[in-house]
């Protein structure tokens, strides 16, 4: 059985890493732009590569299909890398099938990764992210798709999702993943005062979530009679917590291993099992589900009074338990109908006037474009692909010559002009926050639509179409435009006739074309483009004068922190292990080191 659905790379290329094939994500998502980390901050294949989203505030991978019930888990990775050379690691937000997920906050050189449980109620896995502040660009390194068998984490409710806070392998020197565990979990390693290990086989053939035999090779052992792990703050909804014993020694009579699961806080303190004592040779799991914990909950092992050993835990794993999921994409999201094999016209869906976003692309539809699209308030974009699909004043009737390649490439070419432009020219006093259209090598042709009304633009590229006409010079009295990038030897000045004779193409004119645009556009806004140019070089030599800390990148799993150990004292901000820390997110913390290639 494959439990593999997906392996990203964002922005990347196929690649074979970590004992499987990754796959890039052009086919899944037509916005963005593939960046790589600068050669410095470099980790592993995977990670090198990032997608960048500087348009729409929200833009959605799709994954499946037939998914619809399937228990899955999805994992989105972020590594910044200093990719754009600002050293301004972004803030954005993460969703899944239109549910918030989290806020994301990367960092210059640490590996951010979160990961959800839950059972998809439709038949893709949709996965966004979304800009909150303005200049700080989502973006996304690597996303992951994984199937559970049912009875995995099946005491959790199929309307409410697991959202990973820590899952730790306890004594480990490195971290453990496929293909030791069959469902590719991350096994992060935690290497803390007493480590005990077993060499002999622990058959986990009855032990809950099909846990892999190898995390039961080692384990930590208190050095006095108790155990304790202070909560993470804050955790609200409450939690889910696995942990997992097994014997790490074969005992005689005279010794016994004996202790209960303990809840502290300042209303209570009570017993949360009966007496444990681990077995030898196999594994047993104690589980809290649905506990609710604050900055002054400590869960602890404590030794029984017959016992002769401390008590010892193998591994450990801690959900937030989400609240109810709503039944799907969000409606803002838009709708990803790639591949479907739809055939005939389209329907009337005026009605769905939140949509975003509309993906047609890769089906055989036929018919007019319908003019509603145009009267949609929030449709950004909507992406057909469908070569019989026509605009309202063409005909659609079709002739053997209509089937040519060249024709088709005319007749997309034109789709995508009127989509992407008149749609969002129409629009434009709603996106009022987009910054930066690009639109380059998409086959456009035609000429070039009035866009003034979006006056938010600071970034216009059209370069490797086969646009033509006069360069519009509303251009000029455009207030935020930076910069308006063409690359279409037939687009002339307002001021040139616009007709082309064999003398038109050749070298020297097209450079003399080219050299009169580059003149237009970037003296008809100096004043302004002065100004931004001036604050930036002085803001960038600053930033210049940082230094990226010595070191490997650490790993910041859901908000826990893998990195080097610098304090030692416990925070209220911190899961703490018999004073080392699993903290939620923000510093350094005393953790051991994470290697890059422990990915």
């Amino acid at each position: 059985m494959n439990l593999v659905i997906a392996n990203i790379n964002c922005g990347g290329s196929p690649v074979d890493y970590y004992s499987m094939t990754w796959t890039p994500d052009d086919a899944l998502i037509s916005n963005g732009i593939a960046r790589v980390v600068l050669p410095s901050y470099s980790v592993n294949p995977v990670l090198d590569t990032l997608r960048v989203f500087t348009s729409r505030k929200k833009n959605c991978y799709s994954i499946g299909p037939k998914l619809q019930g399937v228990k899955v888990l999805v994992r989105a990775t972020f590594y910044y890398g200093n990719y754009d050379q600002l050293l301004n690691p972004p803030t954005f937000d993460l969703h899944f099938d239109g549910n918030f997920w989290t806020t994301v906050e990367t960092n210059a050189d640490k590996i951010v990764r979160y990961e959800t449980t839950y059972v998809a109620k439709g038949d893709l896995v949709s996965v966004c992210v979304a800009q909150t502040k303005p200049r700080q660009f989502p973006f996304l390194s690597a996303l992951e798709v994984r199937k559970f068998d049912p009875e995995v984490y099946d005491v959790v409710e199929k309307n409410r999702a697991l959202n990973l806070i820590g899952r730790i392998n306890f004594g480990a020197n490195q971290n453990l993943r496929y293909p030791s565990d069959r469902y590719d979990r991350i096994w992060r390693n935690l290497s803390v005062p007493k480590i005990v290990t077993n060499n002999e086989f622990v058959d986990t053939s009855h032990t809950a979530n099909n846990l892999p035999s190898e995390i039961f090779q080692t384990a930590i052992e208190s050095t006095d009679d108790t155990l304790s792990f202070y909560s993470v703050s804050p955790l609200d909804p409450p939690i889910y917590l696995n942990m997992y014993f097994s014997e790490a020694m074969k005992l005689n009579s005279t010794l016994k291993r004996s202790f209960t699961v303990y809840g502290t806080s300042t209303l209570r303190s009570s017993p949360l099992s009966f007496s444990i004592s681990p077995p030898y040779g196999s594994a047993i799991n104690q589980s809290l589900y649905n506990y609710k914990v604050n900055t002054l909950t400590v869960i602890s092992l404590n030794e029984t009074l017959d016992s002769v050993l401390p008590p010892l835990i193998s591994a450990l794993e801690l959900f937030n338990i989400s609240n109810v999921l709503t039944d799907g994409t969000d409606r803002n999201d838009g709708r990803n109908l790639a591949s479907f094999n739809l055939s005939g016209s389209l329907p009337d869906i005026s009605s769905m006037d939140a949509l975003e976003i509309i993906d047609f692309h890769n089906n055989s539809l036929k018919g007019t474009i319908p003019s509603f699209l145009g009267t949609m308030p929030n449709l950004q974009q909507f992406v057909t692909g469908n070569p019989s699909l026509c605009t309202p004043d063409k005909s659609c009737s079709s002739s053997p010559a209509d089937n040519t390649p060249d024709t088709q490439k005319k007749q997309q070419s034109m789709l995508r002009l009127i989509v992407f432009i008149s749609i969002l020219v129409f629009l434009g006093s709603v996106l009022v926050t987009v910054l930066a259209w690009n639109l380059a090598s998409f086959n456009l042709s035609g000429s070039l639509p009035d866009i003034s009304s979006m006056d938010a633009l600071e970034i216009i590229d059209f370069h490797n179409n086969s646009l033509k006409g006069t360069i519009p010079s509303f251009l000029g009295t455009m207030p935020n435009l930076q910069q308006f990038v063409t690359g279409n030897p037939s687009l002339c000045t307002p001021d040139k006739s616009c007709s082309s004779s064999p003398a038109d193409n050749t070298p020297d004119t097209q450079k003399k074309k080219k050299s009169m645009l580059r003149l237009i556009l970037f003296i008809a806004i100096p004043v302004f483009l002065g100004s931004v140019l001036v604050s930036f070089l002085a803001w960038y030599f600053l930033c210049k004068r940082k230094t990226r800390p010595n070191g490997n990148p650490p790993v910041v799993q859901g908000n826990i922190h893998h990195g080097p150990i610098v304090n030692p004292v416990p925070r209220t901000d911190e899961q703490i292990v018999n004073g080392y820390a699993v903290p939620k997110g923000g510093e350094p913390a005393p953790l051991t080191h994470v290697r890059p290639d422990n990915y």
